[in-house]
């Protein structure tokens, strides 16, 4: 994150790793510009040029994006627990039981 823009930094102690991300288009583009002006480039030119070939998992979008969202933006997020699993098949238990869940093509083989 802090080679995109050196404001960019872990602010909360949770990963904003996950299934699924809403994001807000004007806090994106906002983020877009903020890194574009520090680089003088376009963002896709800087988020290309940044990432480390040799490691297995170079990026992480959805951190950088939870991460700038919530310093700059934090009147417009909640953080909230939700309970989850990766299943073979839906049925209306699981869809009572759980807020989200996911048919993961791996559960099935």
């Amino acid at each position: 994150m802090q080679q995109l823009h050196p404001d960019l930094l872990k602010v909360d102690k949770y990963s904003g790793i996950s299934h699924h991300m809403l994001f807000n288009k004007k806090i994106l583009t906002s983020m877009f510009e903020m890194i574009e002006n520090y680089h003088n480039t376009e963002f896709y030119k800087v988020y290309i040029e940044k990432l480390n070939p040799h490691e297995a998992s170079p990026s992480a979008d959805y951190e950088i994006y939870y991460n700038y969202a919530l310093k700059f933006y934090s009147e417009h997020y909640e953080i909230r627990k939700l309970n989850w699993a990766n299943l073979e098949k839906l049925s209306i238990s699981n869809l009572v039981e759980y807020d989200m869940v996911s048919l993961p093509h791996w559960k099935n083989d």
